[in-house]
């Protein structure tokens, strides 16, 4: 993220930062931790006010104390986590007592292996030192409650920080004076390490501008002196948080789904435990929820802005095989036809920088579905995101869903990298379906779908899908590889497809349908191999409604137009049975309205053979509204059997073929390539089409 400039500056003040507590500052009843001790990481919860929470900084997140002793620290040996809450006291009598807080369960579901506890600066509010007497007996009372846990960490209590002047918010330099014995009474008798925070700020006046919280500077201060305490030394290094306006090796804050209360055992559901860490990360102003050592059951997650969905090797979520598990209230599939499929197990809804990543896998649990107790026999997809930007997938396995594995409508920014989508689980296995998306990369990612790998499609007139790139990725699939259009209200344009390759499809690699009344421009597929792959290439330009609310009456043609397609490699040789007859480059627009501007060149095609001349005969039923019926426009509603056994244009204006070489492995009477009412052609070292008049 970027930062104003006044912060940069105050950020470069860290790189010749010497200044730190005397080390008699800190009294500390525990030598320094020894690492051999712990189980890695070591877990540290460093419990407090607002000074903890890092008020007095521009960034909480990445330049409170804790978050700034994480940058101190080894991330391989340490964990810390910020656990402060604006105003909280000591005092279980007081205005706001720290016991009461979520921050404090999440404190004690956390499991630390250390706590640092720095608490009293509200309590010096005159409202809340009227109850000193109780400060020594509430203060032992948190510390037991600490001490009580499984991990019986070691525990430092600080000295609150120096107070300026009258201070503010009520808060006086006079109370903490009187806390500072009573604390050092209680570390002596509890046996805990002792930290002076107060002298670590005492005489910075400058560093604490509103009397109270410190700021960046002194936040860093703060946290080398906890530094000190832990590791028995000072801490020499510097840290340099800007590179290119950027900061660099600040951890986002973590939240581990396990210190929430989930159990991730294959079997216990921890939808509750899950949600509560993703809104406990999200209102904190953002961060990491980690999923890790376990395999956790859930229905209907809500993704928010801000979070980074951390699924660590080894680790899954799991989709219920419950559909009660599943909300009602994440939108609907906009296919008609599919009601079945509106549910779905990761939902957001108009957020910003979400991320899932990670080793793990996220397990859709497909084949329980539809449940037989389900009379509408729902099939919830995994992954629905509508109306969100900068999202980004990496590195993730995602299977086994009970229909579409993601449905990304109306985003921007969207990001993919190095997944593997496993989804033959069940019909209608979709990969990746981009729906009126902007901004799209995908690249090295591995597909295997029981229905098209990537789908780019329109459900609405206002939302286009453009500036597409899909690059190094390996796609097989039941039905298509990519397919570009059948929902197709808005327009597409801008989409490039490179440095693939695509095995043992039933139906196309690459299939490009307009039939919904939109424009369809500039996309260029490049650099392909295909193996096993009925047709590499079909184009269809028709009117078909898709749309879940379309009406009856079908909107008028526009265009499509300019697709280039070059450097493609295609061995369809050894396909057998039926499908060998159905094989080759096919388009068709309808009479009248064309398809336009289409190129092929430096194409090597070998497909089965075996057609015959009764075969070339053959003339095709058009895809007419009337043909189509209540089907989409498929193979199959030609009819017949393809008249060339290796391309087939219809309809087609201003069609270039250059160095194209299409041969079969068995004879064949059908011509390579035949044109049906195609104008404006050029053929350069290529098969010479047999051109037919078709209907005008």
């Amino acid at each position: 993220m970027k930062f104003c400039t006044a912060l940069l500056a105050c950020g470069m003040l860290f790189a010749g930062l010497a200044r730190a507590a005397d080390p008699t500052q800190i009294m500390d009843i525990h030598s320094p931790i020894t690492i051999a001790d712990y189980t890695l990481p070591i877990r540290v919860a460093c419990v407090g006010d607002s000074i903890t929470a890092g008020s007095g900084t521009p960034l909480r997140l990445l330049e409170s104390y804790p978050a700034q002793l994480q940058r101190m620290l080894d991330p391989k040996v340490w964990r810390v986590q910020g656990f402060g809450v604006s105003g909280a006291t000591l005092l279980k009598g007081g205005d706001k007592p720290y016991q009461q807080t979520s921050a404090f369960q999440d404190a004690l579901r956390y499991h630390p292996n250390v706590v640092v506890i720095m608490l009293g600066t509200n309590d010096s509010k005159p409202q809340n030192w009227r109850l000193k007497k109780n400060f020594s007996a509430d203060y032992r009372d948190l510390i037991e409650k600490f001490k009580a846990l499984p991990t019986k960490p070691r525990i430092y209590i600080c000295r609150p920080p120096a107070v300026f002047g009258d201070g503010n918010y009520g808060i006086n330099e006079a109370a903490v004076q009187e806390e500072m014995p009573l604390i050092e009474a209680i570390a002596r008798d509890e046996g805990t390490g002792l930290i002076d925070q107060h002298a670590t700020l005492a005489g910075q006046e400058a560093l604490v501008p509103d009397r109270v919280h410190p700021n960046t500077e002194g936040a860093n201060l703060l946290a080398r002196t906890v530094h000190r305490a832990l590791v028995g030394r000072e801490f020499t290094g510097t840290l340099d948080p800007v590179l290119d306006g950027e900061w660099t090796a600040a951890p986002a804050p973590l939240y581990d789904v396990r210190i929430f209360g989930a159990v991730g055992d294959g079997a216990t559901s921890d939808t509750r435990a899950l949600q509560a860490a993703i809104d406990r990360c999200h209102d904190a102003g953002g961060g990491t929820v980690l999923v890790a050592g376990g395999r956790y059951v859930t229905g209907t997650l809500y993704l928010k802005s801000g979070v980074c969905l951390r699924i660590e090797s080894g680790a899954a979520i799991l989709g219920s095989t419950h559909i009660a598990d599943y909300t009602t209230d994440t939108d609907r599939t906009q296919y008609r036809g599919e009601p079945t499929m509106d549910r779905c197990l990761i939902f957001a809804k108009d957020a910003t920088d979400i991320a899932i990543e990670g080793h793990g896998t996220i397990d859709g649990q497909g084949k329980s579905f539809p449940e037989r107790t389900d009379p509408q026999r729902n099939r919830p997809k995994l992954i629905r995101f509508i109306g969100c930007s900068r999202l980004r997938l990496r590195d993730i396995q995602l299977q086994s869903p009970a229909s579409w594995t993601s449905e990304w409508r109306d985003c921007s920014d969207i990001a993919v990298d190095g997944i593997t989508i496993f989804s033959r689980a069940n019909s209608n296995g979709d990969g990746l379906d981009f729906d009126g998306c902007t901004n799209v990369r995908v690249s090295n990612s591995t597909f295997d779908t029981s229905d098209d790998s990537i789908c780019l499609q329109t459900s609405s007139p206002d939302w286009p899908c453009r500036d597409v790139l899909v690059s190094n990725c390996s796609f097989s699939s039941r039905w298509a590889g990519i397919r570009i259009g059948l929902l197709s209200r808005g327009d597409f344009e801008d989409v490039v497809v490179t440095n693939c390759s695509f095995r043992d499809h039933n139906d196309s690699g690459l299939k490009i349908q307009m039939n919904e009344g939109a424009e369809m421009k500039n996309m260029v597929f490049s650099n392909l191999v295909m193996k096993n792959v009925p047709r590499p290439v079909f184009i269809t330009f028709c009117q078909k409604s898709a749309w879940v609310d379309a009406p009856r009456e079908l909107p008028p043609m526009k265009r499509l137009h300019n697709l280039q397609f070059s450097n493609i490699v295609v061995d369809s040789a050894d396909i057998t049975g039926p499908a060998a007859m159905t094989c080759g480059f096919q388009m068709t627009g309808l009479p009248g309205h064309p398809i336009e501007g289409i190129t092929f060149s430096d194409i090597h095609a070998i497909f089965p053979g075996g057609g015959t001349a009764q075969d070339a005969a053959n003339v095709l039923a058009e895809f007419t509204p009337e043909v189509l019926g209540d089907r989409w426009p498929e193979y199959s509603r030609f009819g017949a059997t393809v008249p060339s056994f290796g391309m087939y244009a219809r309809h087609v204006k201003g069609i270039t073929l250059r160095n194209v070489e299409i041969s079969t492995k068995a004879p064949d009477g059908r011509p390579p390539v035949m044109f049906v009412d195609v104008v404006d052609s050029k053929i350069a070292d290529s098969p010479k089409p047999i051109e037919k008049q078709g209907k005008p």
